[in-house]
């Protein structure tokens, strides 16, 4: 189902949250909405839900107006990060929930129970209860009991921030399998840089109740629209002053020396390369990270981050110093 989002303002305690977003995502879309804690992320989840009041603009669902219609009735589930389920009940008894709720019989209770279990790969854990599962169980019981009754919109506020980092790469592609075999128009809240690039279909990218920029997650990574997208998502480097003036002599750029420029540190490359410029630094601390290990270099007083793949031996010493290579291109200024 489309849902459409327009001017809306929301003030919770006197302090406008929403300064009139306008927002739109498509029939089995998977958006992302990141930003940093307090940014508005949430809010306007519940608003969607209908579970925060809104006091200017409209939520349309499926291209009927929504923001005057009951929770209940709007075809829309959120799964909060503490999931929110009864432990004491047995994974069927959670699932078939919503739909006891409903009015649905029972054999088809059963029925659909079944189903879904399969889709979450928890066959053969119907009489489980849930005090007896694992982490990574519980979010894929939260899911079926979540997209039970077909939900219209599925909202999922950081429904795997709770799970360790191993665990939750592994529900972040169980996921996106599952939303996209069931084709659910689906919402996602976090402040996971790369679980946004990873899941999504589109991003939304929210600083202080506004949104900065909406894109795919090549758009929002190397077409950032400002300084905020661009500093906020990945690694940067930060070039100024005599930095900036060392690049535009070596190589005609026009870059302005009073602004800030960006650059992606997995853009600054060792090997010498035709239209680059070369910039000395000198290496000052290592933080290996299995894969790869970034170093950061004192290059004319500023800060300079390059990585390196890990190919089972330290390539550079502290004090050592190195040749870094930048496409002038590459730096983005706003």
């Amino acid at each position: 189902m489309s849902l459409k989002v327009e001017k809306l303002k929301v003030t919770i305690q006197k302090k406008e949250i929403l300064h009139g977003i306008n927002f739109e995502v498509k029939q089995g879309e998977f958006v992302s909405l990141l930003g940093p804690s307090g940014c508005g992320k949430t809010t306007l989840l519940k608003s969607i839900a209908g579970l925060v009041e809104v006091q200017e603009g409209e939520v349309w669902i499926q291209g009927e107006k929504a923001t005057n219609i009951l929770p209940e009735k709007r075809g829309t589930i959120i799964v909060f990060q503490d999931l929110r389920l009864f432990p004491n009940m047995t994974v069927e008894k959670n699932i078939a929930f919503p739909m006891e709720i409903a009015g649905v019989k029972k054999d088809e209770r059963k029925k659909k129970v079944a189903e879904l279990l399969a889709a979450v790969q928890l066959s053969g854990f119907e009489k489980r209860r849930i005090r007896e599962m694992s982490g990574g169980q519980m979010q894929r019981v939260a899911l079926a009991r979540a997209i039970v009754l077909e939900p219209k919109i599925l909202c999922l506020d950081e429904p795997l921030s709770n799970l360790d980092a191993k665990l939750r790469i592994d529900m972040r592609m169980e996921l996106k399998r599952l939303q996209k075999e069931l084709g659910i128009t689906t919402l996602y809240v976090t402040h996971d840089q790369e679980e946004a690039l990873t899941l999504s279909d589109r991003i939304a990218v929210f600083n202080n109740g506004y949104v900065e920029q909406v894109g795919t997650p090549y758009e929002i990574y190397n077409e950032s629209k400002s300084e905020f997208v661009c500093d906020f998502i990945g690694d940067i480097n930060r070039l100024k002053g005599e930095l900036l003036s060392e690049v535009n002599t070596q190589s005609g750029a026009n870059l302005d020396t009073n602004k800030t420029g960006f650059v992606r540190i997995e853009r600054c490359i060792s090997e010498e390369k035709a239209g680059y410029v070369k910039l000395t630094g000198k290496v000052e601390e290592a933080e290996f990270s299995g894969v790869l290990t970034k170093y950061v270099l004192e290059c004319h007083g500023q800060e300079l981050k390059y990585l390196e793949k890990n190919d089972g031996r330290r390539l550079y010493q502290e004090n050592e110093q190195i040749d870094l290579y930048i496409n002038p291109q590459d730096i983005m200024q706003f």
